[in-house]
């Protein structure tokens, strides 16, 4: 295939990797939250369909997470630039599904059939519009596999994991978004101040961690061994943090931000030991300016019927005061 891909040529492609009839195909090109749905329901999704087993079509990057499922026999990992091809033929053609594909994407800004359904969170999104299967259907985990005495040795020996101290930031930012990053820069110093051992969480062995923190790379199977020994997950990677809410029972502080309730692992996984607050600084910051050419002085509070008042905060100062607010009853 060439560099630039035509539709005709992703098509190819994916005859080319769906070959077998008796296979459910799910194509899956966002990250590690969408894939767990896509995973999880899997098992649903193939029984409706009679196949025998199930094929995930994922990123590339995906591999390191280490995902299996017992009913999924293969997971084809793309290169990005072929996994954008099929989804813009797809897209292109209107193609959800066909008797052995499922087109198991979430695209919460486009008008189509994969919006987010009003009320639904996810996980009860991927049940009703990508799958429609039972509001019922059990979200499966995937396979956990305890690490070996080597794994775990590794683990012990590069870091100090402590119930009581270590911390672990696991967030997404822009590096457009010099306020975000001075936030978390600001939570890991206020944490070290506090005596906390702080480890920022990367995906990617390229990525950078936070300022004056070590980055910790581990796998599904690695971060749930972790997740028993430290004191909490603190960040807005919320495709980690779903994987945590899941999976585990890690103490987890999430920073959403303001509106994007279906977000809130305390809904999905009401079991979880979960925390959720919204920053909404973004969401009023817009209404403040536009007041200022007629010197204004606002005070804006909003609501939403999905999120609590209390879960709201205003301003990066206001979240990270709540941060450590919330952490004493961890």
């Amino acid at each position: 295939m060439s560099q630039e891909f035509t539709n005709e040529e992703a098509k190819l492609f994916l005859e080319r990797i769906t070959p077998n009839k008796d296979c459910l195909y799910i194509f899956q090109s966002q990250g590690l939250a969408d894939i767990l749905c896509a995973g999880g329901f899997s098992y649903a999704a193939q029984a409706k369909k009679n196949k025998s087993s199930t094929v995930l079509i994922v990123h590339e990057a995906a591999k390191s997470f280490g995902i299996a499922y017992e009913n999924v026999s293969k997971i084809s990992y793309i290169a990005p630039q072929i996994l954008n091809a099929v989804k813009k033929y797809l897209d292109d053609n209107d193609i959800h599904e066909t008797d052995n594909l499922i087109y198991g994407y979430l695209d919460t800004k486009a008008k189509n059939n994969f919006t987010v359904a009003k009320g639904l969170n996810l996980v009860d999104y991927y049940r009703k519009k990508v799958f429609d299967i039972p509001m019922d259907t059990p979200l499966i985990q995937p396979i956990i596999k305890p690490l070996s005495d080597d794994e775990i040795n590794y683990f012990n020996k590069h870091y100090i994991l402590d119930k009581e101290r270590t911390i672990i930031i696991a967030a997404y930012v822009s590096p457009k978004n010099l306020a975000e990053i001075k936030f978390w820069n600001d939570t890991v110093h206020k944490l070290q101040e506090k005596n906390y051992i702080v480890y920022t969480y990367i995906e990617d062995l390229s990525d950078k961690p936070i300022s004056d923190t070590e980055p910790l790379f581990a796998n599904c199977n690695e971060l749930c061994y972790i997740a028993d020994k430290v004191k909490c997950f603190i960040g807005s990677h919320m495709g980690i943090l779903f994987f945590l809410a899941q999976n585990t029972a890690a103490k987890i502080l999430a920073v959403n931000k303001f509106p994007a309730w279906f977000w809130d692992t305390t809904k999905m996984f009401p079991n979880s030991n979960s925390r959720i607050l919204y920053l909404a600084n973004e969401f009023i910051n817009p209404i403040i300016e536009a007041t200022k050419k007629d010197k204004a002085i606002i005070q804006l509070e909003i609501s939403h019927p999905k999120i609590n008042a209390e879960d709201m905060v205003y301003s990066y100062d206001a979240m990270l005061d709540r941060i450590f607010s919330e952490m004493e009853n961890f």
